[in-house]
């Protein structure tokens, strides 16, 4: 019998995840590299511009149909959504760092979003749950970014995962298996 890499998940919406995070990552570090060298900004010292954040509301903004792939379905939406948050629960952001986290977490937002927009009442509150996890992880990580280290963020960034993959378990459980097809 053949093991499977990644438990069966390796695809190609994996392949293609992984490859866009180590393009990421390499972006992120030639920026970061950039970011260390003096420069000419009006921007007086220590007040450097933080990044837009996103508030938890706008998480759960609808979704609109052109945003919303054709002809997928509440089903492959959801199992989509899963692969993505095996990913972000597979990431080791002391190893690879955050980018690579922001990364995958922004995948998932935007797959949790699609699921919005496909997904019966019966289970809203629970992708609302996911996108409203998901989002608090993307908050705590764009944090621990602009950090020195990494390190000091570590637990935090560990304990956002876990209510992204309680989120998401609870979402995963209720749909059961086989998925209930969408009723219009």
């Amino acid at each position: 019998m053949r093991s499977e890499p990644f438990g069966g998940l390796a695809t190609p919406r994996l392949v293609a995840v992984l490859v866009t995070v180590a393009l990421l990552v390499t972006v992120a570090f030639a920026f970061s590299a950039c970011r260390t060298a003096p420069s000419e900004s009006a921007e007086p010292a220590g007040t450097a511009a933080r990044p837009t954040e996103v508030p938890a509301a706008a998480a759960t903004a609808d979704v609109s149909a052109s945003a919303m792939p054709p002809g997928k379905t509440m089903c492959q939406a959801a199992e989509d959504l899963a692969a993505d948050v095996t990913f972000v629960r597979a990431i080791d952001v002391s190893t690879v760092g955050v980018a690579s986290l922001l990364v995958s977490v922004d995948t998932a937002l935007q797959e949790a979003r699609v699921l919005a927009g496909l997904a019966v009442d019966e289970y809203q509150p629970l992708v609302q749950d996911t996108i409203v996890a998901l989002q608090e992880l993307r908050d705590i990580g764009e944090e621990a970014r602009t950090q020195d280290t990494v390190g000091a963020g570590v637990a935090t960034i560990g304990a956002a995962v876990t209510r992204v993959g309680e989120a998401m378990d609870a979402l995963e459980l209720q749909l059961r298996q086989p998925c209930p097809q969408q009723v219009s």
